[in-house]
């Protein structure tokens, strides 16, 4: 039987399947605790679970800016979908998989090789597209984004600049001082398509992309969460069912998070 995990930054909503099976868990589990039968009963009624959902679904989430934000500026890997060349394709997407990091304002720098049939696409026409899911992204429950502008080579003038950003990010990519190679940055956003997981979908301008910041508790989600499914799993469980309103829950942070299978 699958195991249950907290999750924290990047929280979504659950579907109705894995509702009734955190419920019938959770009961489950409380009712070993409390009575210490090993064989208890865990039947849910419709009323249950239609209150559990309907707490999840107030579950405070990451505005999708935010999480378009927090999703480039922790990834390092997307796929460019460009405008292809030539007689056979030309017109048609084609996607490659690139190395990219981000600047401060959101915009993603890239060393691209001119061998790189993207990089003769993007010359010619400077629209793209690059998609970018979530750290460890499994499936289709899981966040994934789609930057939709254009992509021009970098100015002489700020080559160092996005160099030393890029380099932070990847000190190992030796190859971006090759002479094939030249710095490229994403700098105009037309939208940012956002998929937050089942049931969380939406775009996101240019502007409220810019003026979001990424989410400054993100990089302390995988300690805590990774602490409490090692260490409390149970006890969450037993409180996320018999504390139906995140009010209840003093001091808990159960607001702020959401659970994933």
């Amino acid at each position: 039987m699958p195991g249950l995990q907290v999750g924290a930054a990047l929280s979504y909503r659950i579907s109705p399947s894995i509702d009734r099976y955190i419920l019938q868990i959770g009961q489950r589990r409380c009712k070993m605790n409390a009575s210490k039968e090993k064989n208890a009963s865990a039947e849910i009624s419709e009323a249950e679970l239609a209150a559990f959902q309907n707490h999840q679904s107030k579950v405070p989430k990451l505005p999708l800016a935010v999480l378009a934000r927090t999703m480039v500026d922790k990834g390092n890997f997307g796929v460019l979908s460009t405008i292809s060349r030539g007689d056979l394709i030309g017109g048609y997407p084609s996607g490659s998989v690139v190395e990219y990091a981000a600047d401060d304002d959101g915009n993603l720098i890239m060393s691209l090789s001119s061998l790189s049939a993207h990089t003769g696409d993007m010359l010619e026409d400077a629209r793209c597209s690059v998609t970018i899911m979530e750290n460890g992204f499994k499936g289709m429950k899981d966040a994934r984004i789609t930057l939709v502008g254009k992509i021009s080579p970098v100015g002489e003038d700020t080559v160092a600049k996005a160099r030393e950003t890029y380099v932070t990010r990847h000190p190992d990519s030796f190859w971006v001082d090759f002479g094939d190679f030249t710095w490229f940055k994403m700098d105009t956003i037309r939208t940012v398509r956002v998929v937050g997981g089942f049931g969380r979908a939406g775009s996101v301008s240019e502007e409220a992309y810019r003026n979001a910041k990424p989410d400054p508790l993100n990089q302390f989600s995988g300690p805590v969460c990774g602490h409490m499914n090692q260490d409390h799993s149970d006890s969450t469980v037993c409180l996320l069912y018999t504390s139906p309103s995140p009010r209840d829950q003093r001091g808990s942070g159960m607001a702020g998070w959401a659970w994933k299978k």
